[in-house]
């Protein structure tokens, strides 16, 4: 079964919590929420945190040097989270899963719908919007949200190993959360999948819901084999 737009939101949300607009300056990351939010201090934090990687200002000065127009840092590190996300361990995955379905029942419906459907263009696009569902949640789902993310930063400035999956353990696990769903659920699974705009919002929104709950409910073993799939199938794939 082929979960590519569930496995491109699954990858987005690692970045979303540095996709805010700035120039290209060696100064820290700025916090796109007011101070009343409560994200705001958990933000705070994570910026200093990632703001403090030495190997994250490199790059932000090796990009600028070979780079024509103004670099955005913090277009950049949503680009080094989205990847790094492949190279986190299980717990991190598992606990981002969590986060995932209750950060879908915070936003509108055409934005639920969205992400059903988005390709990786248009998931950077609903970042934003998913950023400002994370005020919703409980302070400590935030301050997860912003570690997770830092971990998936440093995964991958620092090249961690992509943990492997077995072909067989993989398409086991991808068999067995097919089998959740009636003949019918998987007929309008596929469409979802594969013909996006041809379905209803509701459908739409459906498809990122369910799948999620249903991985959640898996046994550990599968549920950290598919959660990395559709990281890596996001990804284009291990490297």
């Amino acid at each position: 079964m082929k979960f590519l737009h569930v496995a491109i939101i699954f990858a987005t949300l690692a970045g979303a919590g540095i996709l805010v607009k700035s120039a290209f300056k060696p100064k820290p990351i700025e916090n796109p929420f007011p101070r009343e939010s409560r994200a705001y201090l958990p933000y705070l934090e994570f910026a200093k945190r990632v703001d403090a990687i030495p190997d994250f200002g490199r790059k932000l000065r090796a990009v600028a040097a070979n780079s024509a127009a103004p670099t955005d840092p913090a277009a950049l590190g949503f680009e080094i989270a989205h990847n790094g996300l492949k190279r986190v361990d299980d717990a991190v995955l598992d606990r981002r899963l969590d986060l995932m379905i209750k950060l879908v029942e915070h936003v509108d419906l055409p934005t639920c719908a969205a992400m059903a459907r988005a390709d990786a263009a248009g998931a950077k696009k609903l970042a934003p919007k998913i950023l400002r569902a994370l005020e919703n949640l409980p302070a400590e789902d935030i301050r997860a949200f912003f570690d997770l993310t830092t971990k998936a930063v440093e995964a991958e400035l620092n090249a961690k190993p992509v943990p492997s999956i077995a072909r067989s353990s993989g398409d086991a696990a991808m068999r067995n959360l097919g089998e959740r769903f009636s003949d019918d659920e998987r007929a309008l699974l596929m469409r979802v999948v594969g013909y996006p705009n041809t379905v209803s919002d509701s459908s739409a929104c459906w498809l990122i819901k369910t799948v999620f709950a249903e991985i959640k409910d898996m046994p550990a073993k599968e549920r950290y084999t598919v959660s990395r799939m559709l990281t890596q199938a996001g990804d284009g794939g291990a490297r």
